[in-house]
């Protein structure tokens, strides 16, 4: 909804490249590339899948909520912290589990230098593109619905019950409705 498919593959793409060239730098430096993922003991490929679809929605809800403009809070500090906040809590779970892979292209990368390809591989691939399918759609109309951007007020000519302040920041800032934000931006 927001980027085209073709801005959307290149950005796969660059991903994959990036991974290529990390695990490359790694490689060079260590003899291997870390990273390579797969399921815990005891963990089946059901439960795998269930835990890296959740893992990646958690990530995917927490990331669409701090980069939503609708939601009317200021660029800051807040927006990067707890998106990385989110992801430590989801490694902490994730790692000794499924290995956290969270994003196809991590997974896919450190796990083709590795050569190392499990028969649960497909959980890295399916789980978190059914967390990005489902978290982009859920948020878009369950949580994204209850924002909308404000109207701007029409000129009022300021009167006896209308203060010259009052009158200047209405028509500035524009009118919301009680189930709306106001969005304010710090650019």
């Amino acid at each position: 909804k927001k980027i085209s498919l073709a801005r959307a593959a290149m950005f796969t793409l660059a991903q994959f490249l990036g991974g290529l060239l990390g695990c490359g730098v790694m490689w060079a430096m260590l003899d291997k590339c870390p990273g390579a993922v797969g399921l815990g003991v005891g963990v089946s490929g059901a439960s795998g899948l269930f835990i890296e679809f959740f893992g990646t929605l958690f990530l995917v809800l927490t990331v669409l909520a701090n980069v939503n403009e609708l939601r009317g809070h200021a660029n800051g500090f807040q927006q990067p912290l707890s998106i990385g906040i989110t992801i430590f809590v989801i490694h902490m779970f994730l790692v000794p589990t499924t290995g956290c892979g969270i994003n196809p292209s991590r997974s896919l990368v450190t796990n083709l230098v590795n050569w190392e390809f499990p028969s649960t591989f497909y959980i890295y691939i399916v789980g978190p593109m059914m967390a990005a399918v489902v978290g982009g759609l859920g948020y878009s109309y369950v949580f994204e619905s209850h924002y909308s951007p404000c109207r701007p007020l029409q000129a009022v000519a300021p009167g006896p019950s209308v203060t010259n302040s009052e009158h200047a920041k209405h028509t500035i800032a524009g009118v919301c409705a009680p189930h709306e934000k106001r969005t304010s931006f710090v650019m």
